[in-house]
């Protein structure tokens, strides 16, 4: 199933019109359209919106249904993987499964002197981890800003506006985990 499908697919089981879900989202309706129809394929920055807004993890947007088995092997190159160029930001999930309430691990890089969006509060009462593998991570939490070096990392739950960005000379590369309350 692709993302457009399975964008319709959560959308529709929740009752939104493209109108509401583009209000609730922030991402334009003829956006939301084109992905839905396969037309385009969404930046990082719209997969997060969507999923917040459904309330589901990124995982579940993207990953095609897997069945569930006591072990998944993926083989190097065939992880989901998320490429936002505007912001310089690569994800590699290592996570195989997408549902809400299981963690998501991934794998980042982030290109010298770049920086996301900001990203608004997130309050599902999930929880995230950074470690940086190498290079310098900066990332504001509302009115704070932490600069993260090799080997320091950083656990913060997302009810404040969040952003990241590098130096100048610093491509990054970070492990990523969110947690989800246990249910």
């Amino acid at each position: 199933m692709s993302i457009g499908q399975t964008l319709k697919k959560y959308r529709t089981s929740k009752g939104l019109t493209l109108k509401d879900f583009s209000e609730l989202s922030g991402a334009s309706k003829s956006m939301l359209s084109e992905i839905e129809n396969d037309k385009k394929i969404p930046s990082i920055d719209i997969v997060l919106r969507i999923s917040q807004a459904l309330g589901i993890s990124v995982l579940n947007l993207i990953a095609e249904e897997q069945v569930k088995t006591n072990a998944v092997h993926t083989k190097a190159g065939e992880h989901l993987t998320l490429n936002d160029p505007t912001a310089g930001l690569d994800l590699q999930f290592i996570s195989p499964y997408g549902k809400q309430s299981e963690q998501q691990f991934a794998i980042g890089t982030m290109s010298p002197n770049s920086k996301t969006r900001v990203y608004p509060p997130c309050f599902q009462n999930e929880a995230n981890y950074f470690y940086i593998i190498q290079g310098v991570l900066n990332v504001c939490l509302g009115e704070m800003t932490y600069r993260l070096s090799k080997g320091d990392s950083l656990y913060f739950k997302p009810d404040v506006e969040q952003q990241l960005f590098t130096e100048e000379f610093s491509e990054c590369h970070f492990v990523v985990l969110k947690v989800y309350p246990s249910r």
